[in-house]
C-alpha cells in the first residue's frame, strides 16, 4: 500500500524544470529592425546554455548577435556562425564549478532585420544543451515564437 501511494505522490506533483524560451515582436514592419532574445529560466543552478537558432532567411536577416546577462561580465559567450536558414552553436559558459544562475536570464540578443518580403518566420531553438555547474546536463522545456512581417 505505501508503495502505491509513493508512485501516486510522484506522479501526481509536476517537477519544475529549465525552460529555454524566445521572447521577440509578433510582428514588425518591412525594413524594421527588432530584437530576438534567448531567454533561460532555469529551476535548478545553471552554468552553460548552448543552442542554434533556426529562422526563414527569405524573411529576416541576421544583423548582429550579443551576449545577453544571464551570468554576467565572468562568462564565456559564443556569438555562432551563420548558416543557411540557423545561426548554429551560440553558447554562453559562466567560469568556475560553483558559477552559474539560478534566476531567469538572457543567452544572446540576435537583432534581425525584416527583408523586402512579407510572410512569417518561425524561430526555432535546436540541438540545446542546458548544463550544471558540473557540466553535466539538465532537463529542459523550449517554446518556439514566430513573427510577421507585414507590408
Amino acid at each position: 500500500m505505501s508503495l502505491l501511494a509513493g508512485a501516486l505522490l510522484l506522479t501526481g506533483c509536476p517537477q519544475k524544470m529549465n525552460q529555454i524560451s524566445i521572447a521577440c515582436p509578433d510582428s514588425v514592419s518591412i525594413g524594421e529592425q527588432f530584437q530576438v532574445d534567448i531567454i533561460v529560466s532555469p529551476s535548478e543552478k545553471v552554468s552553460g546554455v548552448q543552442c542554434d537558432l533556426l529562422y526563414d532567411p527569405d524573411i529576416v536577416e541576421v544583423v548582429s548577435v550579443r551576449q545577453g546577462n544571464l551570468f554576467g561580465a565572468d562568462s564565456f559567450f559564443r556569438a555562432g556562425d551563420r548558416e543557411g536558414d540557423r545561426i548554429n552553436d551560440i553558447a554562453l559558459w559562466s567560469y568556475g564549478t560553483d558559477s552559474g544562475a539560478d534566476k531567469e536570464g538572457v543567452v544572446a540578443t540576435i537583432t534581425f532585420e525584416a527583408t523586402y518580403q512579407s510572410g512569417i518566420s518561425i524561430f526555432k531553438l535546436v540541438e540545446v544543451i542546458i548544463a550544471s555547474p558540473q557540466a553535466k546536463p539538465l532537463p529542459y522545456e523550449k517554446f518556439e515564437k514566430k513573427v510577421i512581417n507585414d507590408c
